[in-house]
């Protein structure tokens, strides 16, 4: 599997770290596909300062707008929702590493081995990540200050994992044969 910081979906290279959220290689072996999806914290901060920002000027009572000050505490958040997605995504993931080592900082990066599991194209499932990662952020950012926005966001977050929790098959297990007792 190759380090994922220079390789976008169209399989142009790229060293700028906006692009690096777009990041799925896919490797083929045998009867398995191996994915690796990189997600930046940048774009992930992106989406929750928009939606933030949006949530502020169409609320009619104007809840408190997050901003770039706030960037190191939500990309904690994020790492912590990126957590709990490889906790769901367990049953088909070989690697996760919060801060990817071997790529820019701010990468969180899921290795996946599908045996034929998964029944999302890599690209949808990594838009589901991203936007499960965002509404987690959203909903433990405004946990305390404005209850029905994080009920919203959480809300959304678990109809995501519940959408990833989907995404993946029931492994064959075989035929059980039961002890014949007498």
């Amino acid at each position: 599997i190759r380090t994922m910081c220079r390789r976008t979906v169209d399989g142009s290279e790229s060293r700028y770290p906006d692009r690096a959220s777009k990041v799925i290689d896919i490797k083929s072996e045998s009867n398995a596909m191996n994915y690796v999806i990189s997600i930046s914290t940048d774009a992930i901060l992106a989406q929750v300062l928009a939606q933030a920002a949006m949530r502020n000027r169409l609320s009619a009572t104007r809840p408190a707008v997050l901003t770039t000050d706030h960037g190191e505490a939500l990309r904690a958040l994020a790492r912590g929702a990126f957590s709990r997605v490889c906790l769901v995504m367990a049953p088909v993931m070989s690697d996760c590493n919060v801060d990817a080592e071997d790529c820019t900082e701010g990468m969180m990066r899921m290795e996946i081995d599908d045996h034929g599991l998964l029944t999302l194209h890599p690209m949808a499932l990594r838009a589901v990540i991203e936007h499960a990662i965002a509404v987690h952020v959203l909903s433990e950012a405004y946990a305390g200050t404005d209850a029905e926005a994080s009920e919203v966001f959480a809300r959304d977050f678990e109809e995501s994992m519940s959408l990833l929790r989907r995404s993946m098959r029931e492994p064959f297990r075989g035929a059980r044969i039961r002890a014949w007792r007498v």
